[in-house]
């Protein structure tokens, strides 16, 4: 298994927003994966229903304009017309229409609560005050600028203020059941219409976190599997021709041996090609450059603490810079591991970002004996060529700060240009909407409170129309039959679909409900909110939308247009009025449409970007897993034989009996690090080595599965190097325990006389030790 170093990684920057903001954001963001375009069409959409508001606006303002006052006609007026027009501009450039909605709902409370002061003294009523299309519009503008709580108290206090304003002379001085049904109208519908945009952008929210932990998970998958697989290739390699070398070189005579030498050559050969593919141009992500820094200062100074921090959005670091600062963090923690006699040893690295720049700062510290840099001599390898020369070659620095008795620190500094992302674009369908990654995250019962409560508005609106209409039974029987065709909409809705015969049923209840609604009225213009209807056949039909039956909605749509445009051609009402009736099934159905259209895109968007995540994945698992096999276990190998394989090697030089006896302790240490990664450190494997020159017998025998915690496992290393040092002959057993057990380390020490010593670590690090 793989020598994994557990590393502590914090991510920076500005954050997730409340819970209450329409803007969805995630803690730990995926690339090119997460749902947050549903932000950007929520402005369009708003942006559209602005410019759609602006020319009945106008048209129903025309009555009213010479009543009111001058400066509140260019503030209030020129303010909302103003905003109107630059919210497009703002969505479509992609900028956030926030300011702007901010500045739209203000200019509609702030000329909401100074209608009466601007209406001028003895002008004449003109029915309902013009502000009343921009009402929900300000409401939804008050969720995108701030939270839907605010939003709720905003749609709440501007429902209150045009209530009492319908009430005044300047507000068309309407009776208390009238003002009371414009009030809701204008007030509940926008409020179920923020409960949609709240529900979807929790959705939204939550399918983005599982996005990232899926995509987190793969990602982790694909590496540790990447790190396994380059693993077991060099431990076959290492068992099958370097251990074989190193005991042949061990058994050989006096004396040269050509085919010794051969075999050393090819065993050199075969590590020096065991990198292949370690030499990329791919971009290396931030997280795993934190771990492969971690991993390699683990391999020299197992005591050294690495803290890493990284920005919130992913960034990537190029694959040469990554190589020449690990180089570098190598040699750094590795001069304090050999030379500063250090406790502690600190590793703080940290990479940022600026506006087009990613910045990787290393901090190396260690707290112990320090030395004076001035007594440095200038041709000091470690300082001069390992640090400073190796970060000049990328454009970075070293600077080295160290006091005599207080330790050393190392700062390793690099910056250069961000990567740009590459982004692959590839479009399916989804073939069923149970299937849709966003709306299978949808409950039903929310969505069946809102509808009934949508039906109770409508249904308390039209019994309050009753007394307007000429055929006020007729009226009644609409509203019963309203009642029945809801009934029939929401049977079954989250638990089962709903069947054909019954979407037609309620086709006809919509249609019955139009025609009975309209021969109700009166002649001329529809009187208040008799035209209450309107809503509620756009419920029926949305909720068949909903549930899958698009034609038998659109269908329905069709029909309640067509009879409301015969309604008006003989009731002959005024046209914006029939208009107004005739299209907003219409107009709703078709929202929904590019509603679901969009899902559709965000579900094919979601499902090439987790091809592309996989492959991408797959493709960065190789490049660092190279990157590992290279810079740390590659490198430790080299280290510990590349010198003597070189010599046994050459044609020209004869093996000493010391030589011979330095194989097999090479042998054995190879050996103890293949068997029990979780008792590997440097300083340990010298001390084992020279035990065994001693005459003592170590084995150590790792059980475990996983990585040991860092805390128990330096206790481990040290206390081990500590029992083996101390051993002048007998034997050294050392075992880890596998995962579940509370003692997950015994050290069994032998004695040549028998006598034995039992030491036992637990899951906390605390050190027992007894004689059995």
């Amino acid at each position: 298994m793989p020598e994994r170093r557990m590393v502590s990684v914090e991510r920076t920057g500005t954050g997730a927003e409340s819970d209450d903001a329409l803007e969805p954001t995630s803690l730990l963001p995926a690339v090119d994966v997460t749902t947050t375009g549903f932000s950007r069409w929520i402005d369009s959409a708003v942006a559209f229903f602005c410019i759609g508001t602006v020319v009945p606006g106008i048209s129903s303002a025309s009555e009213q304009l010479s009543s009111l006052h001058s400066v509140w006609l260019s503030t209030i007026g020129g303010g909302l017309l103003a905003a109107s027009f630059l919210m497009p501009v703002y969505a479509w450039s992609h900028r956030g229409v926030r300011p702007i909605a901010a500045l739209y709902a203000a200019f509609v409370l702030l000329g909401l609560v100074t209608w009466p002061l601007a209406w001028q003294p003895g002008a004449p009523s003109a029915g309902t005050p013009w502000l009343w299309l921009c009402l929900g519009l300000g409401t939804i503008c008050a969720a995108l600028a701030t939270t839907i709580r605010i939003a709720v108290i905003y749609g709440s206090v501007v429902t209150l203020a045009f209530f009492l304003l319908r009430l005044t002379p300047s507000g068309g001085s309407a009776g208390l059941v009238l003002a009371a049904q414009d009030a809701l109208m204008l007030g509940v519908q926008p409020g179920a219409l923020l409960l949609v945009l709240h529900l979807l952008r929790r959705a939204t929210r939550a399918l983005d976190n599982s996005l990232v932990r899926a995509q987190a998970e793969r990602v982790q998958a694909a590496v540790s599997q990447a790190l396994v697989d380059e693993r077991r290739r060099l431990d076959a390699l290492v068992h099958d021709e370097v251990m074989t070398t190193l005991v042949a070189a061990a058994k050989s005579g006096p004396g040269h041996d050509p085919a010794l030498a051969a075999q050393a050559q090819s065993t050199i050969a075969s590590l020096e090609s065991a990198d292949v593919g370690a030499e990329s141009t791919a971009d290396v992500p931030a997280e795993q450059v934190v771990q492969l820094i971690a991993d390699v200062i683990a391999s020299v100074c197992p005591r050294a603490v690495v803290h890493g921090q990284i920005p919130e959005l992913p960034v990537a670091v190029p694959h040469r810079s990554v190589r020449v600062l690990t180089q570098a963090a190598r040699e750094a923690a590795l001069n304090a591991e050999k030379h500063a006699r250090a406790s502690e040893v600190t590793v703080e690295l940290v990479v940022s970002t600026s506006v087009r720049r990613v910045n990787v700062m290393i901090d190396v510290s260690d707290d112990g004996i320090g030395f004076d840099l001035d007594q440095v001599p200038a041709e000091r390898l470690g300082i001069r060529v390992s640090l400073h020369e190796r970060m000049k070659t990328i454009g970075g620095s070293a600077s080295v700060r160290s006091t005599v008795g207080e330790g050393t620190s190392v700062r390793l500094t690099w910056s250069g240009e961000r990567p740009k992302p590459v982004v692959t674009q590839r479009y399916n369908s989804v073939e069923h909407p149970d299937d849709h990654p966003l709306l299978s995250r949808l409950q039903a019962r929310p969505f069946t409170l809102l509808a009934l409560g949508l039906l109770s508005l409508y249904l308390l609106v039209g019994v309050g129309s009753l007394s307007a209409l000429e055929q006020p039974m007729l009226g009644g029987v609409a509203l019963v039959l309203t009642v029945v065709s809801v009934a029939l909409g929401l049977a079954g809705f989250g638990r089962r679909e709903l069947p054909a015969w019954q979407a037609w049923a309620v086709v006809g209840g919509t249609l019955a409900i139009t025609v009975l609604s309209l021969l109700a009225m009166p002649r001329g213009a529809w009187p208040g909110h008799t035209t209450w209807f309107a809503g509620a056949v756009m419920l029926l039909l949305v909720m068949l939308m909903i549930r899958g039956y698009r034609v038998h909605a659109w269908a329905g749509a069709g029909e309640f247009a067509l009879v409301v445009l015969v309604a008006a051609l003989v009731g002959r009402p005024p046209l914006s009025q029939a208009l107004t009736v005739g299209l907003m099934p219409v107009a709703w159905l078709a929202l929904l449409t590019f509603l679901f259209w969009w899902f559709d895109s965000i579900a094919t968007q979601i499902e090439t970007a987790q091809q592309a995540s996989g492959e991408a994945a797959s493709a960065n698992a190789a490049v660092f897993s190279k990157l590992v096999l290279r810079e740390v276990w590659l490198t430790d190998l080299q280290g510990q034989v590349g010198a003597m394989l070189r010599k046994i090697g050459d044609v020209r030089a004869d093996l000493t009996d010391a030589d011979r006896e330095e194989c097999l302790l090479m042998e054995g240490t190879l050996r103890d690090g293949i068997r029990a990664s979780n008792l590997k450190s440097p300083s340990l494997a010298t001390a084992i080595a020279q035990a065994r020159l001693r005459g003592v017998e170590v084995t150590l025998v790792d059980n475990r599965g996983s990585r040991l915690p860092d805390g128990v496992r330096q206790h481990t290393l040290d206390r081990l190097e500590e029992v083996v040092k101390d051993a002048t002959g007998g034997r050294v057993v050392a075992r880890t325990a596998p995962e579940g057990y509370d003692d997950v380390v015994t050290i069994l020490r032998v004695d040549p006389a028998g006598e034995t010593q039992l030491t036992t670590i637990d899951t906390h690090g605390t050190i027992a030790t007894s004689t059995p």
